[in-house]
């Protein structure tokens, strides 16, 4: 190694590496970086709104064991989310007559909730009303379909009932068909005191719905499992006014390609059954 031993080339050496360092003091160094934002615009949360009505009926007079049927009351979705619904029926009796069937003066009338001789049950195989057309023959009306599973012939739209632990009536609905149930107001004669001559009885549909999925929302909502109901297995193809033709596919090809394309739930593994039952 040769040593500098010219004073005057080492000054000038070191005055260039002090000047350099004054330099590099200024620079920072630092990782490779990048940054920005961007938003996923495809994403919104579903609509949910289950709406049930009762047609208005006009009973007239009825007695002590007379049993009034074929009532029509409906159920539909209008969001866009499958939904689990509970259906409650609700009697109010407005009592007008003493034990002795006297008239009460109106400031002493009462309303009895849910009596114990008089209740709603839902006609589970629907309800059909007869015509006879002169010159054409009979012609059977259906107002009300069988309880069970319910499809659309082109497999877009799908309905099942089923009876819950609570004696309540649930259905489920993926679809925007508005559903027609039958039910008949039921009266124990046996019971049925002269309290109620002249009586109101009113009927009233209470309605609770949920999401279908997750399970959760089932039970956080509804307080019981899906599994807890008992799906009525009587299959229904709805009609469409006009008939159609899809190309052959079948139901169960279509239940299987609707279960591929839900998440993993109580209801996937319940038209897994389904499925299961029918290949």
């Amino acid at each position: 190694m040769k040593v500098l031993k010219n004073k005057k080339m080492m000054t000038g050496l070191i005055t260039s590496l002090v000047g350099l360092t004054i330099l590099l003091t200024g620079l920072t160094l630092a990782w490779f970086t990048s940054s920005g934002s961007v938003f996923n615009k495809t994403i919104k949360a579903g609509s949910f709104e289950v709406i049930a009505t009762l047609s208005p009926t006009e009973f007239g007079l009825t007695y002590p064991g007379d049993d009034l049927r074929d009532n029509i009351g409906t159920v539909r979705k209008t969001g866009n989310l499958p939904a689990l619904a509970k259906l409650e029926f609700v009697i109010e009796a407005v009592i007008k007559s003493d034990d002795n069937g006297k008239p009460l003066p109106q400031s002493e009338w009462y309303t009895v909730k849910n009596p114990d001789d008089i209740y709603v049950v839902v006609q589970e195989d629907g309800a059909k009303k007869t015509h006879y057309i002169p010159g054409y023959g009979t012609v059977v009306e259906v107002l009300a379909h069988k309880l069970g599973d319910w499809v659309r012939p082109d497999f877009s739209r799908w309905y099942h009932w089923g009876k819950g632990p609570d004696g309540n009536y649930y259905v489920v609905i993926d679809g925007d068909d508005t559903l027609r149930f039958a039910y008949t107001l039921e009266s124990d004669g046996a019971k049925i005191g002269n309290k109620y001559q002249n009586a109101a009885i009113d009927v009233k549909l209470d309605w609770l719905a949920t999401q279908l999925m997750p399970d959760e929302a089932i039970e956080d909502v509804l307080g019981l499992g899906y599994t807890d109901i008992d799906w009525f297995d009587y299959y229904l193809e709805l009609p469409f006014p006009v008939p159609f033709s899809f190309g052959g596919s079948t139901y169960a090809d279509s239940l299987a390609k609707r279960i591929d394309s839900l998440p993993e739930s109580a209801y996937r593994t319940f038209l897994e059954g389904r499925l299961a039952s029918i290949q």
